[in-house]
């Protein structure tokens, strides 16, 4: 059967989902988890926030350089190229699991984490 040209296409409704904005400020590096982002400002202050309530959470006191999350983790470098990770409570991770070294950037993916050491 042909279509006929004088009915209308009828397409899906999607659900609309709020969005909110990051909170105010300049940031450097932004990333994105589940439920959450999180971003640098200039001055490497790490600023978090739900972004299904737009409530922003209270995050450990930087200077970063580097932010990434992924799933529910967050993890940071700080000025002196340490690696800080916390789930989304922002609950430290055990000192065991993040190795020891001066680092400038990490990845995540799918629980698998990778860093660039600074030599």
């Amino acid at each position: 059967m042909e279509p006929d040209d004088s009915t209308p296409a009828v397409r899906p409704t999607l659900p609309q989902s709020p969005v909110f904005d990051a909170p105010e400020g300049v940031f450097t590096d932004i990333t994105v988890g589940t439920t959450y982002a999180c971003g640098l400002t200039e001055d490497g202050e790490a600023v978090c926030w739900n972004i299904e309530s737009a409530a922003v959470g209270d995050t450990p006191p930087g200077p970063y350089t580097f932010i990434e999350a992924e799933g529910g983790e967050v993890c940071a470098i700080t000025a002196e190229g340490e690696i800080v990770c916390r789930s989304n409570s922002w609950e430290p991770w055990s000192p065991d699991v993040v190795p020891a070294g001066r680092y400038s950037a990490i990845a995540m993916s799918a629980g698998y984490y990778c860093a660039l050491t600074v030599e």
